[in-house]
């Protein structure tokens, strides 16, 4: 592969990745929110920021970092977070990663920081 078609695929990934962030934005602003910007509306995402819909979404496109599991049922997807997106959650400023885990009964969350919560328990 030449100089030209790995730059063609690089700007396709990146553009591909940009459109499904836009498509993620617009999926978790579907939802109503409370005055301290939590989820209101009935459903999986109920009582969550609007930062975990976004990255279930994310999830659920392929686009998370890594998956571990913690004993023999517990998934967690999780997302190393850059500078876009702190620009989009600028409470996220100080979150270098954040997990997207699904319990039992389908209700969606994060966590910020996953791998620190780990090492503490």
């Amino acid at each position: 592969m030449n100089f030209k078609q790995r730059l063609d695929q690089d700007l396709a990934q990146w553009y591909n990745l940009s459109t499904l962030r836009q498509e993620s934005l617009e999926f978790a602003n579907s939802f109503d929110y409370n005055d301290a910007a939590i989820i209101d509306s009935p459903g999986k995402f109920e009582g969550e920021p609007q930062h975990t819909p976004f990255y279930w979404n994310m999830m659920m496109n392929g686009a998370h970092d890594e998956v571990t599991t913690i004993g023999n049922e517990d998934v967690y997807w999780i997302f190393h977070l850059n500078d876009e997106d702190k620009d989009i959650f600028p409470e996220l400023e100080n979150v270098g990663e954040l997990s997207i885990w699904i319990d039992e009964y389908g209700f969606v969350y994060s966590d910020l920081d996953p791998n620190l919560a780990l090492l503490e328990d």
